[in-house]
């Protein structure tokens, strides 16, 4: 086994070698979303060990210093249970690398999970058929604003991640066999091809008009607030929103379109269709692979009761189609 080594350490050679590291679609080089999180975390542990006035390294991870490093991002930091969770994630997995590496780890390494808020606390945001129709027919002077408009008009419709519903370019539309136009695209979170069926006449009218002017996923989240609160979008209801101040999102009760962004939009498509389509074609468009991990994005249990009556019902036909 190598010589013990300091995480900080491990760290800068895991970023340094990122770009040929086999990701878990067995693709090589992690997505810019995952260098992103090392180089986030190496910050937070740089500040971690200078409030502990340690240095660290994985033989030292024991139960007393993950749970120092839970306390600080929970109760110093006063990160969310998410983001801190987050964290702890890509620790496990750092833990992992160096143990795969042949370095000294600390056996508790494996009781270090992630972790997230609990379930009564979570919320879920979606626009309703209603005001989808209400900022349709909004009418806007600002270029800007309609620019973003004809975003938002294609997000809900569309269904996917902004990473990849703002880099949509013509060449991934092409006319479809019945009505409307077809959407193919390789997402850049989980490298899944999809094709993506448009139907609605609202989205038809853009793609056919032009593609809106290209935005920043930033940006386009501060205007995504500003023409929800045009279009009427301004019932409370419960959520996280970012308070400037504190610089952390803090829940409560807020007009629904100060707390709503664009991840919102793949939830409201995915929410509108549930039990108008086959879920197995939902999730082709989404891109989800298991249904439970769709069912949970959408704030939806299974309906088991549901999936026992097909089954009767199959059983059932098939019943009668032998007696025939």
């Amino acid at each position: 086994m190598k010589n013990d080594i300091k995480i900080l350490a491990f760290l800068d050679v895991f970023i340094r070698t990122i770009t040929v590291r086999e990701a878990n679609n067995g693709q090589i080089g992690l997505k810019q979303k995952s260098v992103n999180n090392y180089l986030v975390f190496k910050k937070m542990w740089v500040l971690f060990e200078a409030y502990e006035l340690k240095s660290y390294r994985f033989r030292d991870l024991d139960k007393t210093v993950v749970e120092d490093f839970k306390f600080w991002l929970l109760e110093e930091k006063n990160f969310s249970p998410n983001t801190a969770g987050r964290h702890f994630g890509t620790l496990k997995t750092l833990c992992s690398e160096a143990k795969k590496s042949d370095y000294k780890v600390h056996k508790y390494c494996k009781y270090i999970k992630g972790f997230s808020r609990p379930k009564d606390q979570e919320t879920i945001n979606t626009l309703s058929l209603e005001e989808i129709r209400k900022i349709s027919e909004l009418q806007l002077d600002s270029e800007r604003l309609d620019n973003a408009r004809r975003w938002i008009i294609l997000g809900v419709w569309l269904g996917q991640r902004v990473s990849d519903l703002l880099n949509i370019t013509q060449a991934n539309i092409r006319k479809s066999n019945v009505v409307g136009y077809y959407v193919d695209l390789t997402q850049q979170k989980t490298g899944h091809k999809i094709t993506i069926g448009v139907a609605n006449k609202n989205a038809i009218q853009i793609i056919e008009e032009g593609l809106p002017r290209k935005i920043n996923s930033k940006l386009f989240n501060e205007l995504l607030k500003e023409v929800l609160a045009l279009a009427g979008v301004t019932q409370k209801v419960k959520g996280y929103k970012f308070n400037k101040k504190t610089k952390r999102k803090e829940f409560g009760e807020y007009k629904k379109c100060e707390i709503m962004a664009s991840h919102d939009l793949r939830r409201t498509f995915a929410t509108n269709f549930y039990g108008k389509i086959e879920t197995p074609i939902i999730m082709r468009m989404t891109g989800h692979s298991r249904e439970h991990n769709f069912l949970r994005y959408i704030g939806k249990n299974e309906d088991l009761d549901y999936v026992a009556d097909t089954f009767i019902s199959k059983v059932n036909a098939l019943e009668m189609h032998t007696a025939s």
